[in-house]
């Protein structure tokens, strides 16, 4: 079974009260951490974002809280629930980390989001993202107006935590499942940015049409870093809850 390492990002739940206070272990390179949910605890409908870079993020729909894999996790229903974090310069860098624990609890019939962050095409308008294909594929995007995609060689379970990782250095895309790289693919062009669009987690935010794309998931912790993690420092992210059971 594989876990998932998303994008260096982690994030605390402001908005479902009674979570509890829990210890995390300190992840790699704090100093380019720039948002990090763990949603151990939660205050009215806000993801509390533990970085210091003030990206809390909107709870949208109804998530729901749930048992995580350590602590307690936010559910989402696949059909209206989302995440979103206003735009802020600190989710716009040159190059990234994003990485998450999350659990799928459906494969969506196309695809759905993870994470997605807009740029300004109408077409390839993917700054950076994250989706979960059928059948368990886990695919990274850039787009700066081509458009690159690097699917996960290895597959995810639905029902099962997994910890998932995309980093981004140009020219190099990197994608982690579990702690171990995947896939790798060259992207000889930089991020292309947006300073009107806000960053989504389990959606999208088309500008052709509404809210669309969603995950239906649990999602136990998310980080998001201005760095490119190496190999070591992916490892280190997924190492502190890589010998739980899934649940």
């Amino acid at each position: 079974m594989s876990r998932v390492s998303i994008l260096g990002l982690c994030l605390f739940v402001t908005g479902c009260a009674g979570f509890p206070f829990s210890h995390r272990s300190a992840p790699p390179s704090p100093e380019t951490l720039v948002l990090h949910y763990d949603f151990s605890r939660g205050i009215q409908n806000r993801a509390v974002d533990l970085s210091g870079h003030r990206n809390d993020g909107i709870l949208l729909g109804n998530p729901t809280v749930v048992p995580g894999f350590a602590g307690k996790a936010l559910r989402f229903d696949g059909v209206k629930d989302y995440i979103r974090v206003p735009r802020n310069p600190s989710l716009e860098p040159q190059e990234l980390t994003a990485a998450a624990w999350v659990k799928v609890n459906a494969f969506p019939p196309e695809f759905a989001l993870l994470i997605h962050k807009r740029n300004t095409s109408f077409y390839n308008d993917e700054d950076y993202d994250l989706q979960i294909w059928p059948g368990g594929i886990v695919r990274m995007v850039i787009a700066n107006n081509a458009q690159s995609r690097l699917d996960s060689m290895d597959r995810i379970a639905t029902g099962a935590w997994h910890h998932i990782v995309m980093v981004f250095r140009e020219p190099e895309m990197r994608l982690y499942l579990d702690g171990t790289l995947t896939a790798i693919k060259q992207h000889s062009l930089p991020l292309s940015h947006n300073v009107q669009s806000d960053l989504l987690i389990s959606a999208t935010d088309d500008p052709r049409g509404a809210m669309a794309l969603f995950l239906a998931c649990d999602l136990n912790e998310v980080w998001l870093y201005t760095s490119a993690l190496s190999d070591g420092g992916v490892a280190r992210l997924y190492a502190p809850k890589a010998g739980r059971p899934s649940k």
